[in-house]
Formats: structure tokens, sequence, C-alpha cells
């Protein structure tokens, strides 16, 4: 038994989604019940019934059934909604689950149905929730997941595999499951038939969003991985990473003709790199993905100074403003020294909104004292001078109560 707790993938987006629907399914548990036998549950050899492909996945058997499944929500959850945001993580996780449902109540149609007992039903949201790894695989398959594996009751180690190792593991585990009923007569309809077809639909629809470009792996999708060539977030383009389980293996002579493509890709020249970098960052800004824009930034901004390379001065701005706006007022101010470092001339409103971060966020009074006498005498509005003035004196206040300032790198 598998139960993923942690994932290395980028997470540029928090998981409030992931939350929302961890927070309904446990407030509906009471009443899984009694919706079941109100028609609100899957069910099987009864027709067609379009509501309950939705509802069915909000209905569990039981507290360990719920939270197992939340366990597992969870887990996938952060890494699909990371990349695609609350509202475009429940359209498709609704989406997921109602195709699945769909799906299994058409398969169904001709089954017999024993008219004491009453149709079959269905509930639980794991189907759905393996159609979430199933996006996993296709968005992320090199980011490691971290795994706690039991046998019985008894504690047996921790694994941390790439995603799409785990994925593989978990599809062929449900699949054997699935001969072994079909041999021995119980037939393939469980839980096990219900798990791969989630997932088939999740693997699909994250081919389909990937393809129509809705969704932004930063070049470490499965087409690129199968190409052996991952572009990473900065642009710049490498070979495959070693993923942590082979890292300790012993490396094999590269031979000329693996240098030589190696090298070919590894030469692409800064600006392309940096280009390429900036575009994310526009788009995650059209997209008012401030969070997403600035993780960007924060990536990319190390190797611009190497290359000796910075944001046209409209992206950085605009960049700086849509931080304020998300209340990143910390995470801003490396965006807000670089602008007073490279336009000194038109930085004055930047230096005092700076300054006033320094104090506010960081204490540290006397480097916002240096920024306010960088600025321009009479550059300032005149509402703008008297809330220079008041920072001043804060800034002079802090230093003189012995406020402790520790050095940073701006």
């Amino acid at each position: 038994m598998f139960f993923p707790y942690s994932t290395d993938a980028p997470i540029y987006h928090w998981p409030v989604m992931i939350v929302i629907l961890i927070v309904v399914n446990t407030i509906l548990l009471p009443f899984s019940g009694p919706l079941s036998e109100s028609g609100f549950a899957l069910e099987l050899g009864n027709g067609l019934h379009p509501l309950q492909w939705v509802t069915t996945n909000f209905l569990h058997g039981g507290l360990l059934h719920l939270a197992g499944n939340m366990l597992f929500l969870w887990a996938y959850g952060i890494i699909v909604e990371g990349k695609l945001g609350w509202w475009r993580t429940l359209l498709v996780y609704l989406a997921i689950g109602t195709l699945y449902g769909a799906t299994v109540q058409v398969l169904c149609l001709g089954m017999e149905v024993d008219p004491e007992e009453g149709p079959h039903l269905v509930l639980g949201a794991s189907a759905a929730i393996f159609g979430l790894l199933g996006l996993c695989m296709v968005w992320a398959p090199v980011n490691c997941i971290s795994v706690v594996y039991f046998f019985g009751f008894f504690l047996r180690g921790l694994w941390e595999a790439p995603i799409w190792i785990f994925a593989i593991v978990q599809v062929l585990l449900e699949s054997l499951e699935m001969l072994i009923s079909g041999v021995t007569g119980a037939g393939v309809l469980g839980s096990a038939m219900l798990h791969v077809t989630g997932f088939s639909w999740g693997f699909l629809l994250g081919v389909v969003l990937f393809k129509m470009d809705l969704v932004d792996c930063e070049g470490w999708d499965l087409f690129v991985v199968l190409s052996k060539k991952y572009i990473r977030g900065d642009g710049t383009v490498e070979r495959a990473k070693t993923p942590r389980y082979l890292k300790d293996r012993p490396k094999k002579k590269a031979s000329k003709a693996s240098t030589k493509s190696e090298t070919t890709l590894a030469a692409v020249a800064p600006e392309d790199r940096a280009s390429s970098a900036m575009e994310r960052i526009r788009k995650r800004l059209d997209a008012d993905e401030a969070r997403a824009a600035v993780d960007l930034y924060q990536k990319s901004s190390p190797s611009w100074k190497q290359w000796g390379w910075g944001m046209p001065e409209a992206d950085l701005m605009r960049l700086i403003k849509a931080a304020h706006a998300a209340k990143l007022e910390v995470e801003s101010m490396p965006m807000m020294f670089e602008y007073a470092r490279r336009f000194p001339d038109r930085a004055d409103r930047v230096r005092l909104k700076l300054a006033q971060f320094l104090m506010d966020k960081q204490d540290r009074p006397a480097r916002a004292m240096r920024l306010l006498e960088e600025i321009s005498p009479n550059g300032l509005p005149a509402d703008l001078e008297r809330a220079r003035l008041k920072l001043v004196a804060k800034a002079q206040a802090m230093i003189d109560d012995g406020v402790l300032e520790l050095e940073a790198d701006d």
C-alpha cells in the first residue's frame, strides 16, 4: 500500500481549490449514506443519470475511505493546481469525474440488476484522483514524489520516485487486480477498473490541455522527457536530469557522439534563454498570475546577472506593480532594488516605497535611510515629499533605538 505525502514539483499557485475540495468531501461524509440512497451515487445497470456523474465523486463509504482519498487528492492536487490555478483545477477535476462516471455507466447499461437489491452503487473520489495522477504524469513526469509504503500493518520504508514511474506502478497494480478478479470469476467491475478509467481520462485530458498550450510545463513535460531534451524555466536546454534514485549509481563514460550532442544543446545563446524566460513572465502577467510571474523572475534573475542582462524597464515596473497588487511586498523587493540600480534617474518613487518596506518588513532602517538620501532634491511632489520626511524621521528613530540590522545582499 502506497501513501504519497510530498513532491518536489514547482508549485506556482497555493492549493486553495484542493483544500476546498477536501473540506467539501469531509463535510459531506456524514450525509453520504442518505445521499447515496437518494440517487446521488453512481448507479450501474439502471440507465444514464448525468447528475450522478458529478455527485458520486463527493460521497464516501466511511472515514478510512475518505482519509485515504483525501491524502492522495492532496499529493496529486497540489501539482495540478500548482500549474493551473484554482478555477481551472476545479474544471479539470469535475471534467475527469464526469467523464469517468459517464464511461462506467455507459459500459454497464446491459448489467443485470437484482430487483430486490437494486442497482449496484459506486461512490468515492478515487477515480477522479487517479485522473489527477494521469495529469501529473504528462505535465511533471520526472519530478519526484515521496511515498510511504506499507506491508500489512507494518511500516516498510520510504520511497522517492519520479512521477512517471510511480504512476506506471500504480496502474500496473490496478490492472493486475482487474486481471486476478477476471480469472477468479469475481468480474472486472471493481475499484481497480474505476481507477484505471479515471487515470485514462486524466492522461488524455493532460495531453489535450498541453497540446492546446493551456498549461505551462516549463519544458519538462512527458513529450520532452521522451525526446531526452529538457527546457528549464530560464529557457536553457539540457539533457534529462538524473532522477534522485539514480544519482548514486556509477556514471558511464560518455561517447563522443553523446558529448557532442550535449554540448550542442547547452550552447543556446544567453539572449535566447533570457528572451524565453521573459516571454514566460509576460504570459503569467497577462493571465493575472502574479505569484507565478514572481517565481519565474526569482528563478531567472541569477542567470540574468551573470549574463549582464536585465528585464526591459516597462516589464520590470509591470512586474513590481503586479506583485504589490498581489500583496507580495517582500518578494517584490529584489525587483525594486534592480529598478533603482538600473534606472536611477526614474526610481525616486520606487526608492520611497522600498524604504518603507525595508523598515516595515525587514527592520533595516539604515539601508532605508541610504535609499531615502538617494532621492533627488525636489524629485517628488509635495505629498510624497512629506511622506519621505516621515520615513526619514521613522528610520532615524529606529536607528536611535538601536535596532539590530542584518546585512543582506540587495
